[in-house]
Formats: C-alpha cells, sequence, structure tokens
C-alpha cells in the first residue's frame, strides 16, 4: 500500500513539473562531456595554438580571439580570489600583475559572488566546470519561473527557458562564467517586479533587491547594467499599466537599495 501511495506521489510530481525535468534533461545532455566523459570547460589548448612562438606549430584554423582571456585573465583571478579567502582575508589586491593591483575592485574577478562557495567545498577544477556549466540550467530554471508567473502555458514556457539557456550569448560566453551569470538573474529581477505588483510580500521585495545584487555581484558591469536598465523599464511599464503607484514606489525602492549594495 505504501509503495502504491509513493509510486502516485511521483506520478503526480512527475506530471505537475515536467517541464523542469525536461530542462534538466537537456542540461545533463548539453554538460555531459564533463559528466560523463570528465573533461573540463577549460580552453587550455590555447595555450600552445594562440600564443607565438608556438602557436606556428600548433596553430589552429579558427579562433576565438576572446578565448584566450579565460587562461590569462579569469582563471588565474579566480585562483587567487580562492587562495585568498581561504586564508581569511578579503581578497582585495593582485599583488601578482605589475607591482601590484586592485582585485576586488575589478569587476571581472567576481570576489563577492555567493557561487565562489562551490570552490570551498569541490577541488578547483571541479568547482570551475561545475560554475561554468550552472549557468545555463539556471537560467533556463528562472526564465521557466519567470514565464510561468506570466500565466504562460508548461509548453510555451519550456520553449522560452530553453532558448534562453542555451542562447547565443550564454553559449558563446560561458567559459568567463562571468557574463552568463550576470545576465541570469533578469528573470529573477522580472519575476519579483510581477509578483510585486499581484501581490504584495516582502520575499518578492527582497528578491528584487538581491537578483538586482546579485547580478552586479557576478563579475561583468556591463550585462548588469543592461539588467538593471531592462529591470527598471519593466517596473515602470508595470507602474503605469496597472496604476499601482504606491506598489511601485515600494518597489523602486527595493530596486535602489539592490544599487546600493554593489556600491563601493
Amino acid at each position: 500500500m505504501n509503495d502504491l501511495i509513493k509510486k502516485i506521489v511521483q506520478m503526480r510530481l512527475v506530471k505537475r513539473h515536467w517541464a523542469i525535468l525536461i530542462i534538466i534533461a537537456a542540461w545533463f545532455i548539453f554538460s555531459s562531456p564533463y559528466f560523463l566523459k570528465g573533461l573540463i570547460p577549460f580552453p587550455s589548448k590555447y595555450l600552445v595554438t594562440f600564443f607565438a612562438p608556438w602557436s606556428a606549430e600548433y596553430g589552429m584554423p579558427l579562433k576565438n580571439n576572446a578565448m584566450p582571456d579565460v587562461i590569462t585573465q579569469i582563471y588565474p583571478w579566480k585562483r587567487l580570489t580562492i587562495d585568498t579567502w581561504k586564508t581569511g582575508h578579503v581578497p582585495l589586491w593582485n599583488p601578482y600583475s605589475f607591482s601590484g593591483t586592485i582585485h576586488a575592485a575589478n569587476y571581472q574577478t567576481a570576489v563577492f559572488s555567493p557561487f565562489n562557495l562551490l570552490f570551498l567545498l569541490l577541488p578547483m577544477i571541479d568547482a570551475w566546470s561545475v560554475l561554468v556549466l550552472l549557468q545555463p540550467l539556471l537560467a533556463g530554471l528562472f526564465m521557466y519561473g519567470f514565464l510561468r508567473s506570466l500565466d504562460r502555458s508548461s509548453e510555451a514556457s519550456l520553449v522560452g527557458s530553453v532558448a534562453f539557456m542555451f542562447c547565443g550569448f550564454i553559449v558563446v560566453w560561458m567559459a568567463y562564467a562571468t557574463l552568463g551569470f550576470a545576465a541570469l538573474w533578469l528573470p529573477v529581477t522580472l519575476f519579483a517586479i510581477h509578483s510585486g505588483f499581484k501581490k504584495y510580500s516582502w520575499w518578492t521585495l527582497c528578491l528584487l533587491t538581491l537578483g538586482l545584487a546579485l547580478s552586479f555581484f557576478s563579475g561583468h558591469f556591463q550585462i548588469s547594467l543592461y539588467v538593471a536598465g531592462l529591470t527598471l523599464v519593466y517596473l515602470l511599464w508595470e507602474t503605469v499599466r496597472t496604476k499601482q503607484w504606491a506598489r511601485g514606489g515600494q518597489l523602486f525602492a527595493f530596486y535602489i537599495l539592490g544599487i546600493l549594495l554593489v556600491t563601493p
């Protein structure tokens, strides 16, 4: 009897959340080179195929001129960030560039990203791999939640979330582990605004603040500016559309709070 009840519950959960399961399955297939073959999402071959004199012997027919930044900047910065945090200090300074240069104030170091906790739980290379691969998964789940809040069907929300999580921008810049994280918080802020106008809740107000702040903490200022701008436009649009001026003012206050959290 208990087994029958468990099966019924499981069937109901699958029927209710089938779209989310498809998103996770699609992400797993996309990430299978790491999970099944142990391949690392790190462009290490650029060490010999892009820089002279080795590139003369091991050159590539097609090169992405931005990709070497991952091995010369992004990953070394991440290693310095994590190693410094592990000593119990805030990684404010990079002593290895020139005679020393700012580190925490360099947005692309993502010093205050909460995803740095992965590196305290996993070996460095596995934490890096999970960090990179989490971007499309979170983007898809967040977009699905936002579209469902707009009363879109599960099918329509699934299409929208898959289109967003595997869009050219997120996939092309995945190896940086910064731009995708900065962008994927957009559905969260839009969800918070839409939900805030439907029903007052401190949870949605805080979600707006955190979503905006986490975008800026993700490591790419330009993309976070786009997120902040689109969030503000959507907030103004919803305020005018619903004519809930007081509610719009409350949401705007928490929008400003999100900006203040990341100001120097």
